[in-house]
């Protein structure tokens, strides 16, 4: 070590200057750059964040005198604006190409001072503060390929037990939200005690850092294989009751591409598709097996013994039911679960495995984009065999919660509702297909001629844009005609206080400006963006095939439990929360509740 600060000019004390902490510490917390008190008293974490940091520490186990604390940067970026340290287009200033950005000479000094205080201390586990930190110390952001722009990736890859990069020895690495992000968006602050609580239990020995990945035997299976696993499950369901989570992937939301199933003890991803060059694809399958497959598939998910565990599964349950007339019932939806002990936080299969899994390490990138099925599909079929064990591992977890709270009635009020849910996704209503075609014809001719009137009221040189837009379908040439050309008091956006020329906005403009001559432009904007709501929300909502408007209900979704509507699997339906009420169309509803649709008899249901 002596050698190497020989070799860089730099003294121990060099590296240490602006740290906090014990020197031989076993954990390095690694920030961005300094705020306004860590400026004055040249320290990392001192600020209003740091002292929140302090007492979330404390909640995760953690005692902050025994941490070494550091930034990337000693320094305070104008603005608090860490864009400061990289290099925009037009800069005379010099800089290095460091991990795909363009860093000024600060931020590639701070890294590699960063990367000899590292080689000094040796950490047994560095927490990576904020998308800076993980951008220096992993492999796991994401940068722009300009390399003028922040990474990003920090509320991906917080609370993952993964490993510094290449060139720094594979520590283990904690990546957490930054304290001072958590002051913004208090949301952050339960989720990372929960993350660092990982840290504590690695210190107390209570638990190895990401042991060696899951070893997914049956991720290419061959058709023996996939026969007699299927077999094993049908003769265990004959003797006991039997839980499997079950997730499939689709392919350009057309295609079952896998289908992945996990019970207590192994998992199995069954490949459907295989990738054939850049764009093509073959099955996996010779047909003979996948009619068997589908049989047997029918014969596991509809037995009175399986108890399925899904995410999410309205998705699922519709391609089964379309496609192979399979009746998948899910037993426990683990959003559902999580979504009634914590509405209003996030339920995405990543962010319940970052709290409820063990080992959690993010993986939702690998598996590539739905339109295009990557070309290592190992990779891909592996992605179904995470999401599907981390599905499982996540029921077991809220189940206990649920009897913890006494919850578990209620959750069964929720299910009881999903089935209801169900039944109304895949029943649908009849729909008057040509009044729908009609209504859009009369709509489009209605927009045309408030279109025409709109660029008719403002002089020529503002009729478009540079890009050919009409000056009303661009908000910031909106903006710019209310704003700085009529010399209007601009509006401001509640959350982001911003300029705005939303429709509250104009609303918001016409009672506050009277002004006779303006109202006119301002109702005809206001009622053309209507017309393109009303259009694009339900003028151009697809049916089904057999004519039948099909919505997917979501029982999960909102933080008061009303149920949420949208387009399902197969992009046919709408969003039915905000239906406009016109006054003749309620008062033809209520002579005929079924007016609207076009039909007199109530809508055929499905033996459920």
């Amino acid at each position: 070590m002596q050698q190497l600060l020989q070799q860089t000019g730099s003294t121990t004390d060099d590296l240490f200057q602006y740290t906090s902490g014990p020197r031989n510490a076993r954990v390095l917390v690694v920030g961005e750059a300094w705020g306004w008190e860590e400026e004055v008293d040249k320290l990392p974490f001192v600020g209003a964040s740091g002292k929140e940091f302090t007492r979330i520490l404390s909640e995760a186990g953690l005692t902050r005198g025994d941490l070494l604390l550091t930034n990337v940067v000693h320094d305070r970026p104008p603005g608090n604006d860490f864009e400061h340290y990289l290099c925009k287009k037009g800069d005379l200033d010099a800089y290095d190409h460091i991990r795909g950005l363009k860093a000024k000479a600060k931020l590639s000094h701070g890294v590699r001072t960063l990367e000899r205080l590292i080689s000094c201390v040796k950490p047994e586990l560095i927490i990576a503060a904020g998308n800076v930190p993980l951008w220096a110390l992993s492999d796991h952001s994401n940068v722009a390929k300009s390399g003028t722009k922040l990474p990003s990736g920090i509320t991906s890859w917080r609370g993952s037990e993964t490993f510094t990069r290449d060139g720094l020895g594979k520590i283990p690495l904690l990546p957490i939200i930054h304290p001072a992000a958590i002051l913004r968006e208090w949301g952050f602050r339960a989720i990372t005690v929960n993350d660092l609580g990982r840290a504590a239990r690695f210190l107390r020995g209570n638990t190895s850092w990401n042991p060696p990945a899951r070893t997914f035997r049956l991720v290419k299976p061959t058709w023996p294989e996939i026969s007699g696993y299927l077999w094993q499950l049908r003769q265990r369901l004959g003797r006991q009751t039997l839980e499997i989570a079950v997730d499939l992937e689709t392919y350009k939301r057309k295609w079952v591409s896998t289908i992945g199933i996990a019970d207590e003890r192994s998992e199995i991803c069954i490949p459907l598709l295989r990738p054939i060059g850049e764009e093509n694809v073959d099955s996996y399958l010779e047909i003979h097996q996948e009619i068997e497959l589908w049989q047997e598939l029918k014969h596991v998910l509809e037995h009175p013994n399986v108890r399925i565990i899904g995410q999410n599964f309205i998705y699922d349950t519709e391609w089964f039911y379309r496609y192979y007339n399979i009746r998948a019932l899910v037993s426990f939806d683990t959003m559902v679960a999580h979504h009634l002990l914590f509405p209003g936080t996030p339920k995405r299969l990543d962010y319940l495995a970052s709290l409820y899994c063990d080992h959690y390490c993010y993986w939702k990138d690998e598996s590539g984009d739905w339109d295009k099925l990557p070309r290592d599909p190992i990779q891909y079929w592996t992605y179904n065999c995470k999401d599907t064990r981390a599905t499982y591992d996540i029921a077991q977890v809220l189940k206990k919660a649920l009897a913890d709270e006494k919850m578990t009635h209620l959750y069964q009020d929720r299910l009881d509702q999903w089935h209801e849910s169900r039944r109304m996704s895949l029943t649908g209503i009849p729909f008057n297909l040509p009044l729908q075609k009609e209504m859009r014809l009369q709509f489009l001719e209605e927009a045309s001629q408030i279109s025409q009137w709109l660029l008719n009221a403002v002089p020529e040189a503002l009729q478009y844009t540079s890009t050919g837009k009409p000056w009303f379908a661009s908000p910031k040439a909106t903006m710019n005609l209310l704003y700085s050309v009529l010399g209007l008091t601009p509006i401001l956006h509640k959350k982001t206080k911003k300029p705005t020329s939303d429709d509250q906005a104009l609303a918001q403009i016409d009672d506050e400006a009277e002004l006779p001559w303006l109202a006119p432009l301002l109702e005809r904007l206001r009622h053309l963006r209507s017309i393109g709501v009303f259009i694009s929300h339900f003028l151009d909502a697809r049916p089904g095939v057999d004519g039948k408007m099909r919505c997917s209900f979501n029982v999960a979704h909102p933080e008061t439990f009303r149920w949420s509507s949208n387009a399902n699997g197969f992009a046919e339906g709408t969003n039915l929360q905000n239906i406009p009420k016109g006054e003749e169309d309620l008062i033809e509803a209520e002579e005929d509740p079924n007016a609207l649709l076009g039909h007199n008899n109530p809508p055929e249901g499905i033996d459920d």
